[in-house]
């Protein structure tokens, strides 16, 4: 079905998992649990990772979510600014309420190409590359 770039689950305790996945040439950065001052160096650091890949598109799929901090945000608008700098689409899916509210009060849904579902997004990542 859907190729493993990765197949590690990284577990960095009670507060958050991160796995990675490919489709068609996108990465996904799938993230669950908690996206604060706990997980976020983590969290970055992983992004990095995937972008210095160059891959056609990185989602960041941020549906198993529970609580999203404002680091979470800068994190994101950090990858989104080095997935333009080295030509990667780049795209979030984000339709839960704990990650969308916050995006929306922030006003990033657009810089960020936050999309509902993860299909969305792989489709506007694979198109922006």
């Amino acid at each position: 079905m859907v190729p493993h770039v990765d197949d590690r689950l990284i577990d960095i305790g009670p507060w958050v998992d991160i796995a990675h996945t490919e489709q068609d040439g996108v990465l996904v950065t799938s993230v669950a649990g908690e996206v604060d001052h706990n997980s976020i160096e983590v969290i970055s650091a992983e992004l990095t990772a995937r972008l210095d890949q160059r891959p056609v598109g990185l989602v960041v799929d941020l549906e198993g979510v529970e609580f999203f901090g404002s680091l979470g945000v800068t994190a994101m608008l950090e990858a989104c600014g080095r997935a333009t700098r080295l030509g990667v689409g780049f795209a979030v899916a984000a339709g839960r309420r704990p990650v969308l509210r916050t995006l929306q009060v922030t006003g990033t849904v657009e810089v960020l190409r936050v999309r509902p579902t993860l299909q969305e997004a792989l489709d506007l990542a694979r198109s922006a590359a």
